[in-house]
């Protein structure tokens, strides 16, 4: 399956790799920027065992919420709509990836749809589960299921085998598909998707409001974050970064730069450093 290299080369590599962590109660070069609120769960390895953290924007403060020494790596996948738990991506050689559902205190570590390999998990505003999957044939001569799932139903079958990143719609009825063939928005209830934009894309975030999709965009020159239009129309390159992440109120974008993330200010194009953090999810 050629998606599922790509797919740990875009959460680690591209995340700025992995930094050891010796202290959990300050982030690791944090800082402070104003309007900038919410909380940031982000992974680092340490003595050769994976560590989540989350960090408080408010607050500086960083708490240590799991600690795997049996995967290969983890990595945070997506936050439930109320901030109080989220999907880990999980991986090992010897398993393959998994999602895991837990709590923000670290409580409550439970395997999520425990058949096959699944992975690029996306919460929708009204909780559904929308992820990759790859479920092996327990008959050699049968065709292997794949596809993208909702809540544990196959929507769009062999979607995942270029599909880089998933992100819903706000009302919930569609979601954007990011790939290395284009991006497209599935429409749930008739499991069509629709070509909005051709190019290679990495990821994608829709806004808020709906009314706008962020993408990474890929070529050999590196990741460019674009903005375009809900329907395809009026696509821009906005940065040089990738991974785009959108505040609650839509008047910012977090991103990488290298292995530092940074967020900008739309209406000034201003942009600030946070700090270097691996694998970063924001819930804002």
């Amino acid at each position: 399956m050629r998606f599922r290299g790509r797919m740990l080369t875009a959460a680690l590599a591209l995340a700025g790799g992995l930094t050891a962590c010796g202290g959990d109660t300050t982030g690791p070069g944090f800082t402070p920027v104003p309007g900038i609120t919410g909380k940031l769960a982000y992974v680092t390895l340490h003595e050769q065992s994976y560590k989540l953290h989350i960090l408080d924007f408010q607050t500086g403060v960083m708490r240590t919420i799991h600690t795997s020494f049996a995967a290969e790596a983890i990595w945070p996948g997506a936050w439930y709509p109320d901030g109080h738990s989220l999907i880990v991506q999980w991986f090992s050689l010897s398993s393959g990836y998994r999602l895991y559902r837990m709590n923000e205190d670290g409580t409550g570590f439970a395997q999520v749809y425990a058949t096959g390999n699944n992975f690029t998990p996306a919460y929708s505003p009204q909780g559904a589960l929308a992820y990759c999957s790859y479920v092996p044939s327990s008959d050699p001569q049968a065709p292997r299921v794949e596809g993208l799932f909702v809540n544990g139903g196959l929507i769009l079958p062999n979607a995942c085998d270029v599909a880089t990143g998933i992100s819903w719609f706000p009302d919930g009825r569609a979601i954007a598909l990011a790939s290395w063939s284009g991006l497209y928005r599935l429409n749930l209830a008739t499991k069509t998707a629709t070509l909005l934009l051709v190019g290679s894309f990495r990821g994608a975030a829709v806004s808020p409001k709906g009314d706008m999709i962020a993408v990474d965009a890929v070529d050999q020159a590196g990741d460019t974050i674009w903005l375009v239009q809900a329907d395809g129309s009026d696509s821009q390159v906005l940065v040089s970064g990738a991974a785009p992440q959108w505040s609650a109120d839509a008047s910012r974008l977090m991103f990488y730069r290298g292995s530092s993330l940074y967020v900008r200010e739309l209406a000034t194009g201003q942009d600030a450093k946070i700090g270097d953090y691996a694998g970063a999810l924001w819930y804002p």
